[in-house]
């Protein structure tokens, strides 16, 4: 049973998201139902998280760092899926909503993680340390 509930930029602002976040955070979602990001936030505690992560299941499934069973793979697509992700809204767990935090999944820790909207930096398609790698 899914907990998750879509908010729009309008809902977003009328929860206190300047425009210009709730404007920035329906990017993000946009682009992490794309594919794997490399994208950067303020933690809570103030310092700067560099992370790479997506909410696209396919993207976990088939990046080489992931490895889930068929039950986290479930729990997975429960969380994240976005098929019915209205266009230019933003995800929220339920229990996230008050503080307005955005989960995706880490491909380096393999673990989920949230964000506040607020703090989002920046991003980019891709994942970085991938590329340097190579």
């Amino acid at each position: 049973m899914k907990s998750m509930f879509y908010l729009t930029k309008e809902e977003l602002i009328e929860r206190g998201l300047p425009p210009e976040g709730a404007e920035k955070v329906a990017n993000f979602i946009s682009d992490a139902k794309k594919g794997v990001l490399s994208f950067v936030y303020k933690k809570v505690d103030g310092t700067i998280r560099n992370a790479v992560g997506t909410i696209n299941i396919s993207a976990i499934k088939e990046h080489p760092n992931v490895l889930i069973d068929e039950f986290e793979l479930e729990y997975l697509e429960d969380i994240f899926e976005t098929e019915e992700l209205p266009e230019g809204s933003v995800p929220f767990d339920t229990d996230l909503v008050r503080e307005l935090k955005v989960l995706y999944y880490d491909i380096e820790q393999n673990a989920i993680r949230s964000f506040n909207s607020s703090n989002l930096i920046s991003w980019e398609f891709g994942d970085l340390k991938e590329v340097e790698d190579e």
